[in-house]
């Protein structure tokens, strides 16, 4: 890193790290009150043990950085109070006595991550988001959310969620799953992730146009051991989830991380009270507006610094401080409102995700619909490893400045690069 520019975040991340103020902005009668609780489940009587329809969803436009006010917009009230100003009801208390508790955003949201940390990712990790963009609309750490067990209708008081990420995404002009023997899998020559070719030819990325396979990793922290027939399931799963007025909310559960991931880098979120909730569009080709929502623990924030690439310890430290003044809700949701001191930190990351498949066929070496083992990506070591060999680190998607953006609809314009599309997009509000 640039001395100049170490010295200059150090020095204005150091000063963030004080009191917080609160932002002056006038909450009215429009930004109070209103609905932004979780959905409630429907009636028992809407779903059935014989419901078999299956819908997956491949993520994009994870909002990991929330410009200016959007965080205000983005998540749930959480804690089923609304805080706007000192003095308002809170659930819990601020770590230091005298300090002011940080405000929610409209309507009562609760999203602190977007508030205070994220302007603090993108300052630290300028080019971290225009390369997750990047590896997930190429296919690369894909984040993939699929439900089960459900009646195919707007509402079904109970269905299975999961979500993970792939390996990679392949194209199929037909929607027919690629024959799992014509699969090769070769590890990627700049140390991450893993190549695929169907029948000795390279795989070109995925159109998202519906037909698209994805094939979710193998490795142990991403899916559970395997079963008596050999199958195996996603850690982040939930039996018990419902789907209300196309709205489909599903539980995060506390012992298993929720990773994002892409190349060289991955988020291994560790949420309690979380929840998944995605507004269906009416013909289910997408989620028109996806939020992850939760408790983020206050430790653990710092502990993921090492996956996402916030690697100097210089800069760790002032980091602690801000996240120790953010926290604004409690890590275990049945302690609020019983005077406390706040222990996490609030959550909200919206996104949106489009129709794709799930691969189901056997490879011999992973079993039923899986990739290979590629394991959350740990930022920091790649860079310790590329550092001892005096080598250049890989510059992905262009991603070469805190300006770069990995634009899709750019990238399907560019001659020839996605003339395999031959069943266009269903992307098409990005290629305007």
């Amino acid at each position: 890193m640039n001395a100049i520019r170490f010295f200059w975040m150090l020095t204005l991340i150091s000063a963030l790290s004080g009191c917080f103020v609160w932002s002056g902005i006038e909450d009215t009668d429009e930004t109070k009150g209103g609905d932004r609780t979780i959905p409630t489940r429907p009636p028992a009587e809407t779903s059935s043990d014989d419901d078999s329809h299956t819908l997956s969803l491949a993520a994009y436009d994870i909002e990991m950085i929330q410009e200016g006010d959007r965080w205000r917009e983005i998540g749930f009230n959480i804690d089923n109070v609304e805080t706007y100003a000192p003095g308002d009801p809170t659930s819990c208390n601020p770590p230091q006595a005298d300090a002011d508790p940080p405000e929610d955003g409209h309507h009562g949201i609760d999203n602190q991550f977007g508030s205070k940390v994220t302007p603090l990712l993108k300052l630290v990790l300028p080019t971290a988001i225009c390369e997750m963009s990047g590896s997930h609309f190429e296919g690369y750490g894909t984040f993939i959310a699929s439900i089960e067990k459900w009646n195919g209708t707007p509402t079904d008081a109970r269905i299975t969620a999961y979500v993970t990420s792939a390996v990679r995404g392949v194209p199929t002009p037909d929607g027919v799953e690629p024959d799992p023997e014509s699969l090769t899998w070769i590890p990627r020559e700049d140390g991450d992730g893993y190549e695929l070719l169907i029948n000795d030819e390279p795989v070109k990325p995925p159109c998202f146009d519906g037909n698209d396979y994805f094939y979710p990793s193998s490795h142990e922290a991403l899916m559970r051991d395997a079963g008596a027939d050999g199958s195996r399931t996603p850690r982040v799963m939930d039996t018990d989830a419902y789907i209300v007025d196309n709205v489909v909310v599903a539980r995060v559960p506390i012992e298993h991380p929720l990773t994002i991931m892409s190349l060289f880098r991955s988020l291994p979120a560790r949420i309690s009270g979380g929840y998944i909730i995605a507004k269906l569009d009416e013909n289910y080709d997408r989620v028109v507006e996806g939020t992850l929502v939760g408790r983020f623990l206050q430790n653990n924030i710092v502990d993921v610094a090492p996956n996402i690439g916030a690697c100097d310890e210089l800069l760790l430290n002032p980091f602690r401080s801000i996240i120790r003044s953010a926290v604004d809700v409690m890590a275990d949701p049945t302690r609020d409102h019983m005077g406390e001191t706040c222990d996490a930190i609030s959550v909200g990351i919206q996104f949106k995700a489009i129709r794709v498949n799930v691969a189901t066929g056997t490879h011999p070496d992973w079993g039923p619909g899986l990739g290979p083992e590629w394991g959350p990506p740990q930022r920091c070591a790649f860079e310790a490893q590329w550092d001892a060999e005096d080598q250049e680190y890989p510059v992905l998607y262009d991603c070469s400045s805190p300006t770069s953006v990995y634009d899709w609809g750019e990238e399907w314009k560019k001659p020839g690069r996605m003339d395999h599309c031959v069943n266009g997009t269903l992307l098409t509000e990005l290629l305007d």
